[in-house]
């Protein structure tokens, strides 16, 4: 189980290397100032800590005057931990879940910044609407969307479950809909 788990994370960090190899690739050919890239990521998710290390790797061999600011994040942070992550003057940030994602808002740098793995939608809309300067992915699909494609893949489906987590149904009003004469 552990092996596939593992198998999984690096399988996605490869897939997350090559998104941004990419992005970063424009980002390279900037002058050395402008190519300070700051990684902000959970330090005690080993999941955030494997992506960041072949993200590392993948911006060295890229452009190695690239200088990566390599920026554990705890759930637990004061104004001298924004002020020192503002006296980095990031260019690009890169961001890894939600935890990192309020962070580097509170911060209020003014680096663009690209978000991944965030779960509330909430937080990524405000980070996009707030700055923006944000852009990225997060965790969370509308369950109607869910529905819809569900329904092209299996036409003949009659019934389906749903299960879904307290912070989602706490989000939806998850109430069956009312038919119209009842």
């Amino acid at each position: 189980m552990e092996q596939n788990r593992l198998k999984i994370v690096m399988m996605l960090g490869i897939l997350l290397i090559g998104i941004f190899s990419s992005s970063v690739f424009a980002f390279a050919t900037e002058s050395a100032e402008n190519r300070r890239v700051a990684l902000v990521y959970r330090g005690d998710l080993s999941f955030h800590q494997v992506l960041i290390k072949n993200l590392e790797a993948e911006m060295g061999q890229m452009n190695p005057e690239i200088q990566v600011i390599n920026w554990p994040v705890t759930s637990e942070w004061n104004d001298n931990d924004l002020d020192a992550f503002r006296r980095q003057k990031p260019s690009l940030i890169i961001v890894f879940g939600d935890t990192a994602l309020t962070f580097c808002l509170q911060t209020e740098t003014n680096a663009n910044g690209i978000f991944l793995f965030v779960a509330k939608p909430k937080l990524a809309v405000r980070a996009m609407e707030k700055t923006g300067k944000w852009t990225g992915t997060f965790l969370w699909v509308d369950p109607a969307v869910q529905l819809r494609q569900i329904k092209l893949l299996f036409p003949k489906i009659k019934t389906l479950g749903l299960l879904t987590s307290g912070y989602l149904t706490s989000q939806l009003d998850m109430s069956p809909p009312s038919r119209a004469g009842s």
